[in-house]
């Protein structure tokens, strides 16, 4: 029996993480879901995603299709193509975590990862609502409030990797205090 790829996409949120298991061409295999509360420990949450791809993996494995590749979206500032937290607000004790090398040291098939608004604009440019658009602003709301901005087909990163990331700009200058530490983010 010929094996047939599929992928696993994890997003990585303040309280949950979700995974999908997916074909080439977005046929969605099966999904699970955990928790990742923000408070909670790094390296307990990098193992139940990892026992959750595991689990998958399996679920997957059986129907004749082999996995291919990981792929981590998670709120915050991502140092790319190196895979380190630079700063999350809605995860802070994964500011500074190396999560490339920790999923790798496991996983033995190629790995990325990317901040979960601008995978979801990579999700929605692929097949969704801006299928066929070359340029596109993009709003997630979650635990926080996101922003992607895709021009030329690319992903608008920025210098220091923030381009985009609208809920942290100040809208109210004496508003709450947010996450973040500022004052009056859109988030707040």
């Amino acid at each position: 029996m010929q094996t047939k790829p599929f992928y696993i996409g994890v997003d990585l949120g303040g309280t949950t993480f979700k995974a999908l298991a997916v074909t080439p061409d977005g046929e969605i295999l099966a999904h699970r879901s955990g928790q990742s509360k923000a408070e909670g420990d790094v390296h307990a949450v990098v193992a139940a995603i990892l026992q959750t791809v595991d689990a998958l993996r399996a679920d997957v494995g059986a129907t004749g299709h082999e996995l291919a590749a990981v792929g981590l979206g998670m709120a915050g500032i991502i140092e790319l193509p190196a895979g380190r937290v630079c700063r999350a607000p809605n995860l802070p004790k994964w500011s500074g975590v190396d999560v490339r090398g920790l999923m790798s040291q496991y996983l033995n098939v190629p790995f990325a990862m990317e901040n979960d608004a601008n995978v979801a604009l990579l999700g929605e440019a692929w097949l969704g609502a801006a299928h066929g658009l070359q340029h596109v602003v993009m709003i997630p709301l979650g635990t926080g409030v996101g922003g992607a901005v895709m021009i030329d087909g690319a992903i608008l990163h920025g210098a220091k990797g923030f381009a985009g990331e609208i809920g942290h700009m100040v809208v109210e200058p004496n508003g709450r205090q947010c996450v973040c530490g500022s004052y009056g983010c859109l988030e707040q």
